[in-house]
């Protein structure tokens, strides 16, 4: 008996020692977490096999361990896994700049801001988040006119600007009293303007903010021809790892139509235009349908013509462009509605956007559903807009304020965006506003999982990025985020305080 045991234990042990062998090779395995697929069946795993920048396998933690040999693994220690995410309408190359600007924020006396002006070595001062209150003070613009340095401060509504006396010799800046209301974005262009190794410093810094953030793709709308090259060119060096969707402006790509066709990057996408029908509701630029609304005669200000809109629309379509509307008030909505009536059907549409969609009239629900314009939003910007709506709106145009879940019918789709640099860019707390403040108004609150996705595979369809994001499955990128919570089923207290513990790109730790 002994000696039939002696003999067949060899043939006994052999399966089981051939069992434990890893047989196949990958680059990453990460295990011992929950990692999220965000797919329609929301399956979760344990462990995930990346090669060569894509998902081979999800599964078990024994079946993944026992099968592949990795030259990397990562110990999740129970975490969850998500999708990177997206950041669906972002000022990229200035989210960087940014960093090299004064951030006045929460800064409310004319003497702090002096002092703040006063730290700053640079020849040049250019700050942000001007309190509101402070654009009027008349001792603030005596203030930074007695300075040789020119001074622009922008405010942080983002669309009215402090000037004085030295930056407006300097950079021929009209204004109305150190004020500038109209054309602020040209004027801030022409300001801030870097030299290309300055703008790779701003546009590093760009990819760093961002990653930190668990966002991997995102918009760099506003490119010019210089910031598109400097992109498509960083991206082939693998010093911008992130997927960027560009987009201009329609005068850029008359005046260089060969843009279209030198970008050889696949993560940097020139996808369209940027069309910008109407201004902010609190700086009273927004096209209303109540005529009424700011008491002064006026409905709002219609920043294009309506025959450059046409001929973007045409220009469009026969190259293959998206573009995106940005659409504050309803009537802007209107207007877009009325030009697209008359080129776009189902079947050319090219997933036109319609941006900030924040007073939509419902009327106007077929621009989505039969047009097949998709929503896209920008939750951090609901905090100041529902200051002036408190104030000022009737309680119809409440109703049409931020209308989540009625713009997400209508596809089955909507996304999410900061607007960075004028808001940081924090998912989870667009997320969080999303889903709670916007219960003050009306009942257009989306779900914490429709949040989430607005976040993930929204976008990913919207910009055409299904196949290869969005969720987490074989043969899609292994482009995900480690947290330190689940954004679906943590507490309302918790969810806008998440962090990100890491960020992978194609199956490489950026952050």
């Amino acid at each position: 008996m002994k000696r039939l045991l002696a003999r067949t234990l060899p043939f006994i042990t052999i399966p089981f020692i051939i069992s434990c062998v890893k047989t196949t090779s990958a680059d990453l395995v990460i295990h011992n977490g929950e990692i999220h697929c965000n797919n329609v069946s929301s399956e979760v795993y344990d462990a995930m096999a990346v090669k060569d920048g894509v998902i081979i396998e999800l599964g078990p933690e024994h079946q993944i361990m026992n099968k592949y040999q990795a030259e990397e693994y990562v110990d999740l220690k129970k975490r969850p896994v998500f999708p990177g995410l997206y950041d669906s309408h972002a000022y990229f190359y200035k989210t960087g700049f940014a960093n090299k600007i004064l951030d006045l924020s929460g800064i409310l006396t004319v003497e702090e801001i002096i002092i703040q002006i006063n730290n700053i070595k640079t020849k040049l001062v250019l700050a942000t988040n001007l309190e509101s209150d402070l654009v009027n003070s008349q001792n603030l613009i005596d203030q930074i006119n007695s300075s040789d340095k020119p001074i622009v401060l922008k405010s942080n509504n983002g669309y009215t600007a402090l000037v004085n006396i030295a930056a407006s010799t300097k950079y021929d800046i009209n204004h109305e009293n150190g004020k500038i209301k109209n054309g602020l974005q040209n004027i801030w262009d022409k300001v801030s303007s870097e030299s290309p190794s300055q703008k790779i410093e701003s546009l590093i810094m760009a990819q760093q903010i961002f990653t930190m953030n668990g966002i991997t793709t995102t918009t760099n709308l506003n490119s010019d021809v210089e910031t598109i090259k400097l992109l498509d060119s960083l991206s082939h060096e693998k010093v911008i790892q992130m997927r960027i969707h560009l987009y201009t402006d329609y005068q850029v790509l008359l005046n260089n139509p060969m843009i279209l066709e030198s970008l050889t990057s696949t993560n940097i996408i020139l996808d369209g235009i940027n069309l910008y029908i109407d201004g902010p509701i609190s700086s009273e630029q927004a096209l209303l349908k109540d005529t009424n609304f700011y008491g002064n005669g006026s409905y709002g200000i219609q920043l294009i013509e309506d025959s450059i809109i046409e001929a973007a629309i045409n220009f469009s379509l026969d190259n293959n462009l998206i573009i995106a509307f940005h659409c504050l008030g309803d009537s802007a909505i209107g207007l877009v509605k009325r030009h697209v009536k008359k080129s776009i059907t189902i079947e050319n549409n090219l997933r036109f956007r319609i941006e900030h969609a924040q007073i939509f009239d419902p009327s106007d629900y077929d621009l989505l559903n039969r047009y097949y314009l998709i929503p896209s939003v920008q939750p951090n910007e609901s905090q100041n807009d529902f200051e002036f709506i408190d104030s000022k709106f009737s309680p119809v145009l409440k109703s049409k304020a931020y209308q989540y879940k009625s713009l997400k019918s209508q596809l089955g789709l909507i996304c999410f965006g900061s607007l960075s640099p004028l808001n940081p860019p924090s998912p989870f707390s667009q997320m969080y506003l999303a889903q709670y403040l916007n219960s003050k108004y009306n009942s257009e609150t989306l779900s914490r999982k429709e949040c989430f996705n607005a976040l993930t595979i929204y976008p990913a369809l919207a910009f055409g990025d299904d196949q290869i994001l969005g969720t987490l499955e074989a043969g899609k990128k292994g482009t995900f985020v480690i947290l330190n919570d689940n954004p679906n089923e943590t507490t309302k207290e918790k969810l806008k305080n998440i962090t990100v513990k890491n960020t992978f790109i194609d199956g490489v730790k950026i952050y």
